[in-house]
């Protein structure tokens, strides 16, 4: 018998909202039902149109759990594929012919800052070749994108700041992407704060597959929609939550979104 300390029951409070079969008899009632923030990660209340894939040619008698309804990010501006804001670059990894160059290649484990900036505690070196290292040097203002990766709990899809500015030459590895705005209408620090919170509103959820190694569908990826403020309005907005997610508080994605809004609303 499962212990009552699980997230799956209380045997004592069978109405205790930090307890998953809370929603599930909810569900049944078609009740509706706020999240706890405890659970935020193991449960979603998605719409069953959205589990199912109508455009097979037979209807397949499966549900998707991976999948959600689409995100989109609310806004009173106009808004732009991100294909025609920025350009997308693969990363690399150990080289096997040409000239041969050691470099600092930046990974998914250096994601686990939580502050919306890459973790430099642990930067691989490996032999990769200068010929592909050309096109895949970082510079101040890139977002990386985890393109593969991810857990049951943790989707596919987090985008990290590279705000290095010192004169030191990073790459990024091939389970990552790089992101570089060349659109002179966007703020790329700006992009990032878009893209970290399409993320966060589980925006890449129905963008992943795969089972126990998790891909993002860059082709759909491309095709998120950014809204497209003044370019003044876009620097106050990075830089308010910049802030936000600097001082590392619980609550930062609230707190960002709350900015977010209060701008493009």
């Amino acid at each position: 018998m499962l212990k009552s300390g699980t997230k799956l029951f209380d045997s004592n409070n069978s109405l205790n909202p930090n307890k998953l079969n809370y929603y599930i008899y909810n569900a049944f009632l078609r009740n509706d039902i706020e999240i706890s923030q405890d659970l935020s990660n193991f449960v979603s209340t998605p719409n069953l149109n959205d589990l199912i894939n109508y455009k097979a040619v037979i209807l397949e008698k499966a549900i998707n759990i991976n999948a959600t309804k689409k995100v989109t990010i609310l806004s009173k501006y106009k808004s732009s594929p991100l294909d025609i804001i920025a350009d997308f670059q693969d990363g690399l990894w150990t080289g096997e012919k040409g000239e041969m160059v050691s470099a600092k290649v930046l990974r998914n484990t250096n994601f686990k800052a939580s502050n919306g900036r890459l973790d430099f505690t642990d930067i691989a070196e490996i032999d990769v070749e200068v010929s592909k290292l050309e096109t895949r040097t970082l510079t101040c203002g890139d977002i990386l994108l985890e393109k593969s990766g991810g857990s049951p709990t943790q989707p596919v899809g987090r985008v990290r700041l590279f705000d290095v500015q010192e004169d030191v030459q990073y790459s990024y590895s091939n389970f990552c992407s790089r992101i570089r705005v060349f659109n002179k209408d966007y703020d790329s620090s700006y992009i990032w704060v878009m893209l970290n919170e399409f993320y966060m509103l589980g925006g890449t959820v129905p963008l992943q597959n795969g089972v126990r190694l998790l891909n993002l569908k860059i082709p759909e990826y491309k095709k998120v929609r950014i809204p497209k403020p003044p370019l003044e309005i876009q620097q106050k907005i990075a830089t308010e939550v910049l802030k936000i997610y600097s001082e590392e508080k619980a609550n930062a994605s609230e707190l960002a979104r709350d900015v977010i809004n209060n701008y493009l609303l």
